[in-house]
């Protein structure tokens, strides 16, 4: 899915380049920049699903006859505003059309639909363009640079208003049936055309990117966009998150068959210090959980067919360890503890191996004690599993270290401590609070039963290259 999308995005630089694309709709109006019968003509080939079609104008300035695949039809060029007009098809002629060449006219479709991410070129800068009809006097318009604004995308309301006062309102999203708070927009007047605009950063665009609805006000303006609309918008978020990872360098790491989320997969490297161990006393389990609670978080990776949950262990105050696996495909990451939230993204991540470090915007994390190494665990030996399985959060349970196992050079830790789904990426610890392992995979017999055989990446794997 990745490489068709991509495709898309390289043709639409190519298709697109110098020029804007038109598409009308039956018997409804498209705003487009700039009037002409190669716009008319556009507009038919859309409509009838006719490649060849010929435009010529009439007496009536504006209005075009166009004939294609035995049909006829006449469009209209209606006045706009702020450099855009509309197009709208008048009539067909039904007397000169004919479905020769067993032609089978399209469903008519909307306006919506109609509307895509396109890409115009401003001197050596590629745009990317989407632009939603919210009425016939209003206009969203969504941008970005990519070459040249990383992270950025610009939000802009275009209406006709001729209130002065309405240069003072304020522009309010709602994603979701939640009001969102956004940065303060930026109002422009051009005689009765008047504009709102804000750009948002990484954490919105993610927001936008997996929203189910979304809806606008400015003044006591209201829009709410369709389905077809929203989903405009998270296609042109998402498109954007791609050329993203068009910018990161290359990798030479398998991606072990992951969708990588957005952004890509960023590089592996050990930059974190490995927490020392500690020798404390050993704890009691109403004690182990009241010292390690903090360090542990729920995970939840927002994808285009819903949400997973996944588990993070914090080994500094800014970064947590995790599983690829948790975060694979997410178009947006957010850690949650105790009522709280932070958006979060992959700062490093090696699939191959399902080792991935998160961050989380704003959080200042409790950390864990200390870091075992893995030829220190002795089978026998207590140990404790710590993270959100089926989205429980912060769910302890014990066992015992049942074996240390190797599988094509990397190392596992084998435990009869519980792993359910949404255990991935939790914690496994010693009786004093040190990280043994980072919970991974179950492994189940013919009946799917798990008899007690459950496995951790060791936690110093984390701190290696």
């Amino acid at each position: 899915m990745l490489h068709d999308v991509r495709a898309s995005w390289w043709l639409a630089r190519a298709a697109h380049a110098g020029r804007t694309r038109v598409v009308a709709l039956l018997g409804l109006a498209v705003l487009m920049s700039g009037c002409g019968a190669h716009n008319a003509e556009v507009a038919f080939a859309s409509d009838f699903n006719c490649p060849n079609a010929t435009a010529t104008g009439s007496d009536a300035p504006g209005r075009y006859r166009v004939h294609g695949c035995g049909r006829v039809a006449t469009y209209v060029c209606l006045e706009g505003f702020n450099g855009l007009c509309s197009v709208q098809m008048a009539s067909e002629d039904p007397a000169e059309s004919s479905s020769e060449g067993g032609y089978t006219p399209p469903p008519q479709r909307s306006e919506s639909l109609a509307s895509q991410t396109r890409v115009e070129n401003k001197g050596d800068d590629a745009v990317m363009v989407l632009e939603l009809v919210l009425e016939p006097k209003a206009l969203l318009r969504i941008t970005a640079t990519p070459d040249k604004h990383a992270d950025l995308v610009q939000l802009k309301i275009v209406r006709k208003e001729r209130a002065a006062d309405a240069d003072e309102c304020s522009l309010d999203w709602m994603l979701n049936g939640q009001v969102l708070a956004t940065p303060k927009a930026v109002a422009t007047r051009k005689g009765d055309i008047l504009s709102h605009r804000v750009q948002i950063g990484r954490d919105l665009i993610a927001e936008f990117g997996t929203a189910e609805k979304i809806a606008l006000r400015v003044c006591k303006a209201r829009w709410a966009l369709s389905r077809e609309q929203v989903g405009k918008v998270r296609d042109f978020m998402d498109r954007f998150q791609e050329e993203m990872a068009w910018k990161a360098p290359a990798s030479s790491n398998s991606t072990a068959g992951m969708l990588a989320p957005s952004g890509g997969w960023p590089a592996w490297s050990a930059t974190t210090t490995k927490p020392t161990s500690t020798d404390s006393a050993v704890l009691d389990a109403r004690a182990l959980f009241k010292k390690l609670g903090p360090s542990v978080f729920k995970l939840e990776a927002t994808r285009g067919e819903g949400t997973a949950q996944g588990s993070a262990v914090a080994v500094s105050t800014t970064e947590l360890v995790t599983n690829c696996h948790v975060v694979q495909g997410a178009l947006k990451l957010v850690l949650k503890q105790d009522k709280q939230q932070w958006p979060a993204s992959v700062v490093r991540g090696d699939p191959a191996s399902d080792r991935c470090v998160v961050t989380g915007t704003g959080l200042m994390a409790q950390p864990v004690v200390g870091v075992r190494a893995y030829d220190s665990l002795e089978v026998g030996e207590s140990v404790y599993t710590l993270g959100s399985p089926v989205g429980l959060e912060l769910t302890l349970s014990d066992g015992i270290i049942s074996g240390r196992r190797e599988e094509q050079t990397r190392h596992y830790v084998q435990t009869t401590a519980p792993i359910s789904p949404g255990s991935s990426g939790g914690g496994l610890f010693d009786a004093r609070g040190n990280l043994v392992g980072v919970t991974t995979l179950v492994l189940a017999g013919r009946e799917r039963l798990n008899q007690q055989l459950n496995f951790a990446i060791p936690a110093e794997a984390f701190f290696q290259p």
